[in-house]
């Protein structure tokens, strides 16, 4: 405010009366202090950023008995991982100088890292390794995550890299969290790992995950929210700022529509797409667009209390899963500039989603018949889908066989035809 005050002042230049003179000079001093602040805080930190980065040198040169060439942080903490030694060796760095912590028995598969929150993985023990803020005050632990996985009996050995992912997500407006999402194909798992807590579940059942012969996960924040795809299985996992999920199949999606305080003005289902008078293909407006084609003004100016997608979904009991697009109730008036970002930016995210979730619907419909599938991308989801039948069939073969129905020779011969097949 006091640099606008200043420009007009001196553009007023030869109308200011002398009285007004104090006035501006006691602007332009005020304007010049905060300019040298902000120039001093700016070297003080730089040259704090080369202490400890001079110190952590001399810590590495120090530590010769372990080996540093793994490692992952920054100038307030690294962590060096030493595979041979099965350990870890986290250094939490100030100012002051570097304080040091051991982790025995802990052997690094993969490791992720954002703003002083780290996350590593022994997939072999499955346990993890999470740091805070910087491992200040001796922040970390070291966590076996594994009490709810229903499948870890089944598997004997990790034959998928666990996949980490780390993301910065939206709890509030202007307030973020670290979110470390793993996910174990070997196991159909998936934990998540926040700053203050950890959560894990299984998202296939421990029938299926024997016949899983490539890794097929694709992890992706949009706006708020988590999706976890698996094409192999054609799972799609929902994670919700609250950390709650939500699991469906690609098979049991329905449509996809998207709301604006309770106008459809995106909607595409297994049968056809629809948004206002276009049919068979309409997207959502550019940033500030009026969206889908309900109306001729590119430029309309509105209020918007509520965006949503919907997705519909053959669950009786939960038919419907929405994903609130505007954080905490935010309101938008497109007339008000700095309003219509934040409503450019969410609409963003709707785009991002339903353009997600088409895809997979479109995905599920295509696949209905073999011979039209020629080519390898095409053959391999035909053949995931077969292999997905085999194991639901094998399923009932080990289930007749338990309850007596068949014996362990007609079991056998069964099995043998079904894996010829």
């Amino acid at each position: 405010m006091t640099s606008v005050v200043l420009c007009y002042a001196i553009l007023a230049g030869g109308s200011l009366s002398k009285s007004d003179m104090p006035l501006l000079i006691f602007l332009g001093i005020f304007v010049a202090l905060i300019i040298i602040m902000a120039v001093i805080q700016s070297i003080i930190k730089d040259n704090n950023k080369k202490k400890r980065l001079n110190l952590t040198l001399d810590f590495e040169k120090k530590n010769t008995d372990f080996n540093l060439s793994d490692k992952i942080g920054d100038d307030r903490c690294v962590v060096y991982f030493d595979k041979a030694h099965e350990s870890a060796l986290i250094a939490s760095i100030t100012t002051e100088g570097v304080v040091n912590y051991s982790v025995d028995g802990f052997s690094k598969d993969v490791v992720a890292f954002s703003t002083g929150d780290f996350c590593a993985i022994d997939a072999t023990q499955r346990k993890a390794l999470l740091i805070k803020d910087h491992a200040k005050y001796r922040n970390f632990e070291v966590v076996d995550y594994t009490e709810k996985d229903l499948n870890q009996e089944i598997v004997s050995s990790n034959t998928f890299t666990p996949i980490l992912e780390v993301f910065r997500m939206p709890i509030d407006i202007d307030v973020f969290a670290t979110l470390f999402v793993l996910v174990e194909e070997s196991y159909g798992y998936i934990t998540l790992f926040t700053t203050y807590y950890y959560d894990s579940f299984n998202y296939v059942a421990k029938d299926s995950i024997p016949f899983k012969n490539k890794s097929s996960v694709i992890i992706k924040a949009i706006g708020a929210y988590i999706f976890v795809i698996d094409d192999f299985f054609k799972i799609l996992t929902i994670i919700f700022p609250n950390r709650s999920n939500m699991i469906v199949s690609y098979n049991d999606i329905i449509s996809v529509s998207y709301e604006e305080d309770g106008n459809i003005l995106f909607s595409k289902s297994t049968g056809r797409t629809v948004g206002g008078a276009i049919v068979g293909g309409a997207l959502l407006g550019g940033a500030g667009a009026v969206v889908g084609g309900l109306s001729g003004n590119t430029s309309q100016n509105k209020k918007v209390q509520n965006m949503s997608i919907k997705i519909l979904v053959r669950n009786t009991k939960n038919p419907t899963i929405v994903l609130k697009i505007n954080l905490k109730d935010e309101k938008f008036n497109t007339k008000d500039s700095a309003s219509k970002i934040n409503y450019d930016t969410r609409l963003e995210w709707a785009n991002q989603i339903k353009d997600l979730i088409s895809v997979l619907i479109d995905n599920s419909n295509q696949h209905t018949n073999d011979k039209y599938f020629k080519s390898e991308v095409n053959k391999e989801i035909v053949d995931s889908k077969k292999e997905m039948s085999i194991a639901d069939e094998l399923a009932k073969l080990a289930k007749l066989k338990e309850t007596g129905v068949i014996n362990n020779e007609e079991f056998n011969t069964l099995k043998s035809k079904l894996l010829d097949s």
